[in-house]
């Protein structure tokens, strides 16, 4: 059945029951093979396909991925330096696709951690190919630090103790220090 769909190609990403990312190697008669990004083989029996929860995440390369994140700013700061801080991050780095959606940043909202006020910032990207996307992330999060910094802004990237709805936030580890109160 899977050899008449061809729901994915070789040189995919897919997911393989919503936990591995892994790009398509090879589809034979009997087995889709797919190699993750630790480069551990993973042989999927076309019969059993049809039970395993797989999806086609991209078309591997010449395809673009969006991704986005979310930045943490005391509400001291100035939106409108702490924008053109982040957009002038997003400007340095060479990996994203600055096609049909250019990278942007953009204030979304208010949201109180451990008592303190912080707007959230989002910025959102495109990487020129899937296998570039964390690449990009990691350059994209030093090009932020070093141009929050240059503006004297303190950020964060992670509030773990969010009192509000975002419990999702990027598990960033190199957070500029917030300063003792």
């Amino acid at each position: 059945m899977l050899n008449l769909e061809r729901p994915f190609n070789v040189g995919d990403i897919i997911t393989i029951d919503g936990e591995v990312e892994a790009q398509v190697q090879d589809i034979s008669w009997r087995t889709t093979r797919a190699i993750d990004g630790l480069g551990k083989l993973h042989c999927i029996p076309n019969s059993k396909a049809t039970e395993t929860n797989l999806i086609r995440v991209t078309g591997g390369i010449g395809e673009t991925y969006q991704m986005g994140d979310n930045v943490y700013v005391p509400t001291v700061s100035s939106p409108d330096v702490v924008l053109a801080a982040l957009q002038r991050a997003l400007d340095r780095v060479s990996t994203l696709d600055r096609g049909k959606e250019p990278p942007r940043a953009e204030m979304r909202e208010m949201v109180l951690s451990n008592g303190r006020p912080f707007n959230q910032y989002r910025v959102t990207y495109t990487t020129r190919e899937y296998g570039l996307r964390w690449t990009s992330k990691n350059e994209l999060w030093v090009a932020i630090a070093r141009e929050l910094e240059a503006a004297g802004i303190e950020f964060v990237a992670n509030l773990g103790g969010t009192d509000t709805k975002d419990q999702n936030a990027p598990r960033f580890q190199g957070t500029a220090p917030m300063p003792a109160e």
